[in-house]
């Protein structure tokens, strides 16, 4: 019987030892697994943030077009995205307006020629990698109705992307500055010196990206006639006899068929 108890004794330790070195082994495993996904999570976390730091979408251009001369009805934007990895887009705005529906434009490398797609934010909308879109928009693409956009006023873009990156573009319209002189030539059939305005628009400027691509002018006279000229520096020859009050618009365009407008009186 003692024999018997001491064999049970020694067997209980056994047993006590290998629940001891399974429990370690468990506990060791536990860990092991428990760092191995640790690990992960750093490692997805910086992937995530190295592709949040190079992500980098350039707004080069934009391109306009008008009916009625006041607000813009399609605008036309320019995006290349210039990372390694595809942005995925979460919202567009134009001047504070969200953007629910639009249309993009890629050049197929397949069929040799650009292709139009409608989209829409109820699904993803994803550029690739070294990818250059043309982002088009009318005034009904926009979330809030009844927006409108004027072609003298700014155009602020916006882009926000999933990775919580906010790109934007902003364009502005040229400013119009109208100098004014006399300029006097003589006139060998009256036999006299005549009187010409000289008509500048030379310091008109361009606030941001972009350059002056047009000056318009328009002259009205004392007696309400309207006249039109082209160009940055102009001659403008008044109408013998009439007198008194002239006056002069210059509106200037930029490339992106922004424009600025100024008016000034000049007696002549």
């Amino acid at each position: 019987m003692k024999k018997l108890a001491n064999d049970q004794s020694a067997i209980s330790e056994i047993v006590g030892a290998l629940m001891l070195i399974l429990i370690v082994v468990i506990a060791a495993s536990s860990l092991a697994v428990f760092v191995s996904q640790q690990q992960k999570i750093l490692q997805d976390n910086q992937l995530i943030k190295d592709q949040k730091n190079g992500e980098l979408l350039l707004i080069s251009s934009l391109k306009t077009s008008t009916i009625d001369h006041v607000n813009w009805a399609n605008l036309s934007i320019t995006v290349s995205n210039m990372h390694q990895g595809s942005s995925e887009i979460d919202q567009i705005s134009i001047n504070n307006h969200v953007l629910r529906f639009f249309n993009v434009t890629t050049f197929s490398m397949a069929t040799n020629s650009y292709v139009n797609t409608p989209l829409s934010f109820t699904s993803k909308w994803i550029i690739p990698s070294q990818q250059v879109v043309h982002l088009n928009v009318v005034m009904t693409d926009f979330v809030e109705k009844g927006v409108n956009l004027t072609v003298d006023g700014p155009i602020f873009l916006d882009l926000f992307t999933a990775y919580s990156n906010d790109f934007t573009k902003d364009f502005y319209p040229p400013t119009s500055i109208i100098s004014i002189n006399t300029e006097s030539q003589w006139d060998s059939l009256a036999n006299k010196f005549t009187a010409y305005l000289i008509l500048d628009g030379s310091q008109s400027d361009q606030p941001g990206d972009g350059s002056i691509v047009k000056w318009s002018w328009t002259v009205e006279d004392s007696v309400g006639t309207n006249h039109t000229l082209d160009g940055r520096k102009v001659h403008f020859d008044p109408i013998v006899g009439v007198t008194g009050n002239y006056t002069i618009t210059l509106q200037v365009q930029n490339v992106n068929g922004m424009v600025g407008t100024s008016t000034t009186t000049y007696r002549f």
